[in-house]
């Protein structure tokens, strides 16, 4: 039996993110381009290929408005991150500190009273 390498399950999980963002981004293709037909059956009166490069034209666009909004997305939510793990940090500091000032103030007190 084959003992994984330290860091292998790192790289299933980088592997499992990236292809579940290669699926996300799919369907939201698949979506511009259906919404993208749906407006040109609107507009009756075109051509088969100026319907055509309405379709590539409108789907484009909401591929672009997309991705600026994932890209918008995923920005705030390292920002956020960042900013939690500083107040985590912070957190914890002061929470050492006071367990600490509580446990010095203890024995402090008990050598006192003994």
């Amino acid at each position: 039996m084959a003992v994984p390498e330290e860091g292998a399950g790192d790289s299933v999980d980088v592997g499992m993110r990236r292809l579940e963002g290669y699926l996300l981004w799919q369907s939201e293709v698949a979506r511009a381009r259906a919404d993208a037909e749906e407006t040109a059956d609107r507009l009756g009166w075109l051509t088969g290929a100026q319907r055509e490069a309405v379709v590539a034209c409108f789907a484009e666009r909401q591929l672009v408005l997309s991705r600026r909004h994932l890209e918008r997305t995923a920005r705030r939510a390292r920002e956020l991150r960042e900013e939690y793990e500083d107040r985590y940090a912070t957190l914890k500091a002061r929470l050492l500190a006071w367990t600490l000032a509580g446990f010095a103030a203890t024995v402090f007190v008990s050598r006192l009273l003994l």
